[in-house]
Formats: C-alpha cells, structure tokens, sequence
C-alpha cells in the first residue's frame, strides 16, 4: 500500500509589543512518500520539507529545509537525513539552537528477536550519527550513539548500554557555565559512556534512571537523572524528570541541574493538551509550554502553542521570578492526498 501526500503549513505572525521590533512570519510545505511494497513487500519512506521565515532585517538565506529516507523494517532498518538552516533562518514558533549549518543524521540498525526465550523480546544494536558542518562545510559536530546492546523484555522493560565518541570543533567562545569559557577555535575529541533502564510503560508507575560518564571537551562529565512516569488512567499521564552533572573542566568546575515536569490529557482520539515546565540551574529560567492539538481529521490539524519563560532573580534578601517573554502561536496543517 501507497501513501503520498503534501502537507501545507502556515504560521501566523507572531506580534511583539517590544517597541521597534518587527512582527514575524513563518510558512512552508513537507512532502511525504510511504510504501510498504519496497521489494516485495518491505517499508520505505521519503520525505522533504521547506520553511520560509521572515527577517526583520531584510537579508536573504532566511529558509531552512532537509529531506530524509529511511528503510524502517526487521531484522534490519536504516536512514539518513540532510537539513540546511540558513543563517536568517528564524522562525516565528519554536526555537532554533543553530543556525547557518548543514546537518546530516544517518542511522543503521540490527534487531534480531530470539525464539521461545522465557524473557527476552528483541535485541537492538546500532549506531546513529550527527553530524553538522558551516556553510563552508567545514566539520563543527560529529556524534555517534553505538548502542553496544539494548535488551527489550516480554513484559515492556528496555536495558541498554552505549558508547557517544564526540568531535566539537567551536566557531565562537562558548560559556557553558558563569565565568566557565570554552575559547573559539579549539577542537575537542571525547568519548562518553551510558547505562539506561525503562520499566514497563504500560503500568500505572515506571522508572527511567540513566547514568552517563566520561570525558567532555576540556575534562570530565557525569550525569545521573531519574523519570517517575504515572498514569493514573487512559489519556492521562504525568512525569517528573531530574536530572544533575557534575562537570570538572580545565577551565572550571561546577555542578548543574534540571528539573523537568510533564502532564498530558487525551479529551478525544481528535482532542489533546500537553503541558511542560523545566527549570535549570545554570540559566536560572522556568520555562512553560502548553500545547492544544486538534485533529479534525488525520493529516489536518490545528495547534496552539503558549510559551511563558521567567528569570530568576536573586536581590539581596529576595529570590524571585520575573518575566522574560511569553507568545501564542498558531500552526495549521493541511494534508493533501494523491
């Protein structure tokens, strides 16, 4: 069977009431191919987007766009992925860690499943690359996840263990912590090692503890964090995340945590709202994003996004919150069918 369709998205303007700042603009297009008749009877999928932004500037290289195919099937299952983000790409909704790369995600997996184990469901082992260079293609990123082994478990339990080498090559100084700067211009090669664990999702509670350790740019870092999932029914579910590292780098050292909270609500199969707050240590901002979803009918939906961020501020004998910024945004989807 043969799925093609064109999905044609709009944003809105986002309106600002800073004086002096331009309204934004977002608008573009994805297309998707879907057959299950690959060879005789196996998946394949392609897929394409474009985005236009406006630029209150008024300079050009304001898109970004990317296409993707990927062989989703057993016992063997590949992919890559290839985005460009334009320097003037910025989006009126959502945000954009960078800007002015290309980057390229390939990924190739094995998935055997042993027959009549009393325990044992599948086995996963793979690797997944991410890369990203300028617009000179000059290397500023490559990071592999090899997962050496994750074991899944009849009852829905997940154990895995992975290696992450990691090239960082940095076009400007990074301060990852106050007063901790990485300079401009150096490149770092490290490795990096993590343990995970997931109970069974389909319980009311489950577990998600990982712990990962090894070499980070100019030291060492280890990070330990913990997920409570709860689902107290159908439709609704509520997680809490925290996460802490502990990071000694020739430049300094320092400790930073996250704190992440997650509630969600399913009213219909067409109506949903999800809810997200996430507060960390280093940058002293909460954060709160609240989703709406309505599918009025698979392929066209309709979502509102409120975004509310706070700053923490710390006066002599008073900590508060303050108001960074907060938005509404809108995206529609359309999905034409052929």
């Amino acid at each position: 069977m043969d799925d093609r369709r064109v999905n044609l998205t709009r944003f809105p303007r986002r309106s600002t009431r800073l004086a002096g700042e331009a309204d934004r603009h977002t608008a573009g297009f994805d297309l998707a191919f879907n057959t299950s008749r690959f060879r005789g009877g196996q998946n394949l999928d392609a897929s394409a987007f474009y985005l236009w932004t406006s630029n209150p500037l008024d300079t050009d290289d304001t898109s970004g766009f990317g296409a993707a195919l990927r062989y989703p099937n057993e016992p063997w299952a590949a992919g890559i992925s290839a985005v460009e983000l334009q320097p003037g790409y910025d989006p009126a909704l959502g945000f954009v860690e960078r800007r002015g790369i290309r980057r390229y995600q390939p990924e190739l997996e094995w998935t055997p499943r042993p027959d009549n184990h009393p325990w044992i469901r599948g086995v996963d082992i793979g690797v997944e690359g991410d890369i990203q260079t300028d617009m000179q293609n000059r290397l500023l990123t490559r990071e592999l996840e090899v997962t050496v082994l994750q074991v899944n478990t009849h009852d829905g339990g997940r154990y895995q263990f992975r290696l992450i080498p990691q090239y960082e090559r940095l076009d400007e100084d990074f301060e990852i912590s106050d007063g901790v700067v990485l300079p401009t211009g150096e490149a770092y090669r490290f490795t990096r090692y993590q343990l995970e664990a997931q109970t069974p999702e389909h319980r009311m509670f489950s577990v998600a503890p990982e712990v990962t350790w090894g070499r980070f740019f100019s030291g060492r870092r280890r990070e330990v964090a913990v997920r409570l999932d709860v689902r107290p029914r159908r439709g609704l579910s509520f997680s809490a995340e925290t996460e802490r590292n502990f990071l000694d780098l020739a430049e300094g050292s320092f400790t930073a945590d996250v704190y992440r909270v997650d509630a969600s609500t399913q009213f219909s199969p067409w109506v949903s709202v999800a809810n997200r707050l996430q507060y960390d240590t280093v940058s002293g901002t909460l954060g709160w994003q609240l989703r709406f979803r309505w599918i009025q009918r698979p392929g066209n939906d309709v979502y509102f996004v409120y975004t509310h961020n706070w700053n923490e501020i710390l006066d002599v004998g008073e900590r508060r919150l303050a108001t960074m910024d907060n938005r509404l945004a809108t995206k529609l989807l359309y999905t034409l069918r052929f």
